[in-house]
This record gives C-alpha cells, structure tokens and sequence, in this order.
C-alpha cells in the first residue's frame, strides 16, 4: 500500500512539473543573404545542428553564414539563417546547457523530466 501510494505521489509530482516547467530557451539574431536581421527563440532541447550555409555574411563577406536546424516537431527541420559570432554563442549555450544537465544528473536528488 505505501509503494501504491508513493508511485500515485510521484506521478501527481511528474505531471505537475510537466505543467509548469518550460524548456530552456535560447535566443539569437538571425540574418540573412541580403543582411536582414532580427532575433529568434527556441527551445535548446530542439536544435539539431549548425551547418555551413549558402551564402557569404552580407556583412563580413569574408565569412560564410551558418544555418540552425531545429526540428518542428513533424519530423521535419526548420533552418535559420545566423552569423558565425552567432552560431559560436549557440553552442556555447548548448555545452552551458548539456554540463548543466550532466551536473544535475550526477546529483542524486534532481529528477529530469523530457517528453
């Protein structure tokens, strides 16, 4: 009966965190080919990886650009255009976030919850 009862409590306390915990986000300027910008957030969680990309920094042509390809959750990804100083703080933030989460599992009191 007790096990019963500590499985339901922890379940309750799995969904609850499910409800409000939010995924860890990151943000960045994004550019394009023709050197429009503007910011983008997504969840760490969905980024896939970062590639060369088709074209030259409209504003450092000496520089290529770099694309962020994050899933979209159909199986699919969606890519975003970024400078390689931009891309350098992504993974920058993906490696912060991943020794995080390794610290946090190496602690036997944290639960990780990932859908």
């Amino acid at each position: 009966m007790k096990q019963i009862i500590l499985a339901v409590l922890f379940m309750s306390l799995a969904g609850m965190g499910r409800c409000y915990a939010e995924p860890y986000k990151v943000v960045f300027e994004t550019i394009d080919c023709n050197g429009k910008s503007g910011f983008l957030t997504v969840s760490i969680e969905s980024i896939y990886k970062i590639q060369d990309g088709d074209c030259s920094d409209p504003n450092n042509p000496g520089q290529r650009l770099k694309q962020l390809l994050v899933h979209d959750g159909s199986g699919s990804y969606t890519s975003h255009t970024l400078a390689q100083d931009a891309a350098r703080e992504v993974m920058g933030e993906v490696k912060a976030y991943m020794k995080a989460r390794r610290g946090a599992l190496e602690r036997a009191n944290t639960v990780i919850l990932t859908d």
